[in-house]
């Protein structure tokens, strides 16, 4: 069974990932996302806890959000004290950039965004400063490419935290099922923020976003992987310079990698 689960994934798409979806509509979707995580529940604050740690632990000063959407961890760390002094550079394939605009404005000199397009399967420049973080994103690259993206930030001396919402199990499943009533109280959740209507729309009017966030949750969970498989990871790189870390809770993974010539 889990072969046949397996084999289906690779052809099981996460609407996020599709280019022909909406911007509007898929902005939304972040929106839940990040709601689901900081709202609902205090993942992304953990996640910020963890990202903070790892930074000051190793000297850091520099946040590489990939993958970033509306940027939920710079969001949430520029309005820390504790993490002043730290440069966010969130960054996406298909940039935000009414989201980054406004971390700008709320936070001039702290958040330093990529306004460009930023595909973090390419090569990397090394960087002793920095430390590269995949919110809830690193499952999205195809399995082939995962080794390789882990390879091309440790073999420039750049640390990698992989931080997941979900973890490949029963009540990982059973959570994402709930997204649907997360989809229709999104538009309340967000008050405080602009694009009232816009999330009215899609997620009452066309009640697009709470069918999506289930179907793309269940997907999530079936392209995650479980410790065994981050150990084989680990094992591919091929370098003994870099220590793997995996802490696991209910429904969320913290994943490091860290090269020990930093």
């Amino acid at each position: 069974m889990a072969h046949i689960l397996k084999w289906m994934v690779r052809f099981l798409p996460e609407f996020t990932d599709l280019a022909w979806i909406p911007r509007s509509l898929k902005h939304t979707v972040t929106e839940m996302i990040e709601a689901a995580n900081s709202r609902f529940r205090s993942f992304n604050r953990d996640a910020a806890d963890y990202v903070l740690r790892t930074v000051r632990g190793l000297g850091r000063t520099r946040i590489l959000e990939l993958g970033a959407g509306a940027a939920p961890l710079s969001r949430m760390l520029a309005a820390r004290s504790d993490a002043e002094g730290l440069e966010l550079v969130p960054s996406d394939r298909t940039p935000d950039r009414a989201s980054f605009q406004e971390l700008v404005a709320h936070y001039p000199g702290r958040v330093n965004p990529c306004f460009e397009p930023v595909d973090f399967a390419q090569d990397s420049e090394p960087d002793s400063t920095a430390v590269a973080v995949f919110l809830s994103t690193f499952h999205h690259l195809p399995e082939p490419l995962r080794v390789e993206v882990l390879k091309r930030f440790t073999s420039r001396g750049i640390p990698v935290v992989i931080l997941e919402a979900l973890r490949p199990d029963v009540a990982s499943f059973f959570l994402c099922l709930t997204g649907f009533i997360g989809g229709i109280r999104l538009p309340f959740a967000m008050l405080d923020r602009p694009g009232k209507l816009r999330r009215f729309f899609w997620c009452w009017f066309v009640p697009a976003v709470p069918v999506i966030i289930v179907w793309d949750g269940v997907v999530s969970v079936l392209r995650l992987w479980n410790e065994a498989q981050w150990r084989t990871a680990h094992a591919a790189l091929q370098d003994t310079d870099v220590e793997l870390e995996v802490e696991e809770g209910a429904c969320v993974q913290f994943v490091r990698f860290t090269p020990r010539r930093v």
